[in-house]
């Protein structure tokens, strides 16, 4: 039983000093990075495109660098190959939740009505959403002026604009979001320091 024991330790240290369980700041050997090459797709092209460039272009002293130390070649791959469709079907449907067309059509017909008995011939200005307090930029009225009375699509674009962002633009930041919560320390080395800062004070705002 003890050597069974012993033999289970030892095997355990053995997979546990694999390359996989190498930090990113240590230069992997060729045969390291066949090894993981078998485990992960494409894994040569992201280390030498990637992962060495990025780490290497760090300061020797620098924070961050030193927060590496605990970032693994696996833990960094399991990052980098996240499948993200989930993700993206389900913040797809809560935006067509949160912007159902319908109503977006309805908050449309209210805002014609009232401004068209209000200000009769005239054109929509910025003040379009005031009865149903959302803010048209003029930007949309220098548009309109070439339209005529065709802008009943770009009041629609503009409540969803104003009101959050459109679909695509809605699903790529909650992503992100989720991205950065999966790894901190794997999203900054990829995206740099200066956008993931970005998408911390994005998170930290929205928990206030």
């Amino acid at each position: 039983m003890t050597k069974f024991l012993l033999a289970l330790v030892c095997l355990l240290a053995l997979s546990a000093c694999g390359p996989e369980h190498k930090s990113v700041l240590e230069p992997l050997t060729p045969e390291e990075a066949d090894e993981l090459a078998g485990k992960y797709e494409h894994f040569i092209n992201i280390y030498e495109r990637v992962i060495f460039p990025k780490v290497d272009k760090l300061p020797e002293h620098s924070l961050f660098r030193q927060k590496l130390e605990k970032l693994t070649y696996g833990d960094f791959m399991e990052f980098y190959l996240l499948d993200k469709e989930e993700w993206e079907k389900r913040f797809s449907e809560e935006w067509k939740q949160r912007y159902d067309m319908n109503r977006l059509n309805q908050q449309v017909d209210s805002i014609v009505v009232y401004w068209k008995s209000r200000y009769p011939g005239r054109l929509p200005t910025s003040n379009i959403g005031k009865p149903l307090d959302v803010d048209m930029p003029n930007s949309v009225y220098d548009y309109l002026m070439t339209l005529k009375d065709s802008y009943r699509e770009w009041i629609i674009k503009d409540l969803i604009d104003e009101t959050f962002e459109n679909e695509i633009i809605y699903v790529g930041e909650r992503v992100m979001i989720e991205k950065y919560k999966y790894n901190p320390l794997a999203y900054t080395l990829l995206h740099g320091e200066p956008h993931s800062n970005y998408v911390k004070e994005k998170i930290e705002s929205e928990n206030k």
